[in-house]
């Protein structure tokens, strides 16, 4: 009997014990995930936040683009409504990993939870008030305990992230927008500073810029009205910004008759991400440093646009041109173009082989030409699409130029020679026929000769004049320089054959507006070495961006393109012949005037520096030099990545010579030599020098036994290092 008494005492205890454990541990969660902390498809029309900063948030104003917010009580500030949708999702999606039943007479304060605790309280469309409290965090765990008015006889177990993501401050919830604009409604931009103003406008689907008062280039001006549509600021001040008078500016205005203004102030020097700004002539703001930059980059460049902004050459279905001593129309058939006078009828690739150049002429404000404008004669083009333009031209200057503008605006541009050719010749560039002098396909070597170097007797062509670069088509369609192994930009060779084939398609040029001498000689070879084309091409009298050719297949002189001009003045190598993976390089030695050398090299997954100041390229001394000032003769371990990745992928525009000097030094000032040294100890080396008397950057590299053109970059990083204190 007294066993039994025993027993039933024992197992009483630990029942008793058991049941406290439970009261005081986290329970099992009864469906936890049928719990929430709000009610489905909640109306939220505003919060009260309750943590170190209590708040209160308010709903403004519902919008198609989102719901206004504002933070109210001691301060008045919009509220970024991002960040509150954010916080009212948090609430909504959340799901308790498990409950605990705690029933109505048990304290929450052992879970932190006792009021007033931390939380939230959404207040709903219906009047009803939502509390959520969060308490103190799970014993062993990433979670908190939390409590909602929605289910009050039960504590949950929240992700500690949930707290988080609704404990903000004013300052977080602050709205950076400046202002929120459709794109599409702004009717004006204005973009002003010391230089002067630039207005942009919208004028039905186009854009005008003023000034110089002609139509804006489409793409740019976009941009600019997408920018400024909802600008964001990179913080709040202290401070005035809004007594200074002077400063860059941008105003905004759109259909509706909002209108916004920003200053920002002049500072000297600005810091390097933002800049402190006068919002609307009350609120100080700081804007990115480069809001303004990219505003005036934009604005600066909304003049520089086709001449021809809405017309599609395929799409041109009439061709209309008057002048003193001329008047015909040109109109697309369905068996192909014919004049009203049914005296021309080009073939449909010669009217798009003029149409294509004509279209890529350029509005560039840097032409602008503010003399009188008197019309001499128009060209009018209309197309499928409904869009029809007419340019007016003036008559043409001494050197062939003209100047031109579009019908309804006031500025005028100035067209080179080659350029006007295709207003004032149109009719003879229409006349051409669409056949080429040689195909392309047919053409296997290119030489180029030099004019400078021909026979000194005048108007006497040397029998053998020195070859400036002689290539030759290899199998695949592959190009190879004669002389050097150095890799060919194929595809640009291409374009040049392609160009000079197709060269008596290409506008007339006036002998007047050209020199007497020659400054290429091009001949275009079969396999056989059996000469298709040989060319002469002509220097400009006054313009340097016009060129003509003349020669076998072409008596007359035609317009060069200015891109074929420049494959002709140097050899077509690739410009990453000289490219080599940066993770197959060990180490970068540099040889530097004066005897100095300074080396780079991989310490783990970094690039290091010893320029000659540490103890040899150990990590210890390279991680020294990284921790140096700038102006200390060493450079930083982000610059020497810098370097090594600029000395990994020089730049190169051409060959000078195939010919390795005797010895670079004596004319090249600020020889530099760099070898590269590979994985497997194998070595390289180019040297670096210049600039010449021509202003060029040479590369001579002893691998392609060449003398190359490379761009400044490499040299001005290697300038740089020399300009490094010596240790």
């Amino acid at each position: 009997m007294g066993f039994r008494r025993s027993t039933i005492l024992i197992l009483l205890v630990a029942a008793a014990a058991g049941a406290a454990l439970c009261a005081l541990a986290p329970g099992k969660a009864a469906e936890p995930e049928a719990l929430r902390l709000l009610p489905e498809n909640v109306d939220v029309v505003g919060l009260e936040v309750r943590f170190e900063a209590p708040m209160r948030l308010e709903l403004q104003e519902r919008r198609a683009r989102g719901d206004d917010w504002r933070i109210a009580g001691a301060v008045d500030w919009p509220a970024d409504p991002g960040i509150v949708d954010a916080m009212i999702t948090a609430l909504d999606v959340a799901r308790p990993e498990r409950a605990v039943e705690v029933g109505p007479s048990s304290s929450l304060a052992r879970y932190g939870l006792a009021p007033p605790a931390d939380g939230v309280s959404i207040v709903l469309s219906d009047k009803r008030t939502i509390v959520v409290s969060f308490g103190t965090s799970a014993p062993g765990e990433r979670r908190v305990y939390a409590w909602t008015s929605l289910h009050p006889d039960v504590v949950l177990v929240v992700d500690e992230a949930l707290r988080s993501s609704v404990d903000r401050s004013p300052a977080e919830l602050r709205d950076r927008r400046l202002w929120v604009l459709d794109p599409e409604a702004m009717v004006s931009v204005e973009v002003a500073d010391a230089r002067g103003a630039v207005l942009v406008e919208r004028i039905g689907r186009r854009f005008r810029v003023t000034p110089p008062g002609v139509a804006a280039d489409f793409e740019r001006a976009s941009r600019l009205f997408e920018l400024l549509a909802v600008p964001r600021a990179a913080g709040f001040p202290d401070g005035d910004a809004c007594a200074a008078e002077e400063g860059f500016r941008i105003r905004i205005a759109d259909e509706n008759g909002v209108g916004h203004e920003l200053r920002m102030s002049p500072c000297d020097p600005c810091p390097a991400d933002a800049v402190r700004a006068c919002l609307d002539g009350r609120d100080v703001v700081a804007v990115p440093a480069d809001l303004g930059a990219s505003a005036r980059e934009l604005s600066a460049d909304l003049a520089r646009t086709s001449l021809l902004p809405a017309i599609d050459p395929p799409s041109v279905t009439s061709i209309a041109v008057t002048s003193s001593s001329e008047r015909w129309t040109l109109h697309r058939t369905p068996d192909g173009w014919r004049s009203d006078d049914g005296a021309l009828s080009p073939e449909t690739d010669v009217v798009l082989r003029w149409l294509r150049p004509l279209a890529l002429l350029q509005v560039d404000p840097a032409r602008l030409d503010a003399e009188p404008f008197v019309v001499a004669g128009t060209i009018e083009l209309a197309s499928r699409l409904g869009s029809t333009i007419r340019l007016e031209r003036s008559s043409e200057a001494r050197d062939g130029s003209v100047r031109v503008r579009r019908e309804g605006e006031e500025a005028a541009f100035r067209l080179a020679p080659a350029e006007a050719a295709l207003l004032t010749a149109a009719r003879t560039y229409l006349s051409a026929s669409a056949g080429a002098a040689c195909d392309p396909l047919a053409v296997q070597t290119v030489e180029v000769l030099s004019g400078a170097e021909r026979a000194p007797a005048a108007g006497v062509v040397a029998d053998a004049p020195p070859v400036v670069q002689r290539l030759r088509r290899a199998p695949a369609g592959r190009w190879m320089l004669e002389g050097t192994t150095l890799r060919v930009d194929a595809a640009a060779v291409d374009l040049l054959v392609g160009d000079l084939c197709r060269l008596p398609g290409r506008p007339l040029v006036p002998r007047a507006a050209l020199e007497p001498d020659v400054r290429w000689t091009v001949v275009l070879g079969a396999a056989d070495d059996r000469q298709l084309l040989r060319l002469e091409v002509f220097a400009p009298a006054g313009d340097e961006d016009t060129y003509a050719a003349a020669g076998y297949g072409a008596p007359e002189r035609h317009a060069l393109p200015s891109p074929a001009v420049d494959r002709l003045g140097r050899a077509l190598v690739a410009p990453d012949a000289l490219d080599a993976d940066p993770g197959q390089v060990a180490r970068w030695e540099i040889d530097l005037e004066g005897g100095r050398t300074i080396r780079l090299y991989r310490d783990g997954g970094d690039w290091r520096v010893d320029d000659g100041s540490t103890g040899g390229g150990t990590g210890d001394a390279a991680a020294s030099a990284d921790a140096a000032a700038p102006d200390s003769g060493r450079i930083s371990a982000a610059g020497a990545a810098d370097l090594a990745r600029a000395l990994a992928a020089p730049r190169l525009l051409g060959v000078v010579s195939l010919e390795a000097p005797d010895d670079p030094s004596a004319d090249w000032p600020h020889r530099f030599v760099v070898r590269r040294v590979a994985a497997d100890g194998s070595t390289s080396s180019f040297a670096v020098g210049g600039p010449d008397a021509g202003g060029r950057v040479l590369l001579w590299s002893e691998e392609f036994g060449a003398v190359l053109e490379a761009q400044a970059e490499i040299h001005a990083a290697l300038v740089y290092l020399d300009s490094l204190e010596s240790p």
